[in-house]
């Protein structure tokens, strides 16, 4: 497993972070400027109502989902 944080810079958003067997790790509300650390198993499969969820695993920050309010997600592996 390895360290995960998502943080909502931007906007607050619905959250789900899966793990690499498809488990759900997280599900849940993260609140405007909050952000959760989390350990998962890669690959990391992140979805967000808000896709300026930022997203870091590993120590490597990812950067947003997707647009602000529009729905983002991502698959992310570890190298």
């Amino acid at each position: 497993a390895v360290p995960v944080v998502i943080s909502a810079p931007a906007s607050g958003a619905r959250v789900i972070v899966r793990d690499g067997a498809g488990a759900v790790i997280f599900s849940g509300d993260l609140a405007f400027g909050g952000s959760k650390t989390l350990s998962v198993s890669p690959p990391v499969r992140v979805q967000a109502t808000d896709g300026s969820v930022t997203v870091s695993v590993d120590g490597e920050d990812h950067g947003p989902l997707g647009t602000t309010g529009s729905p983002g997600s991502g698959t992310f592996v570890v190298r």
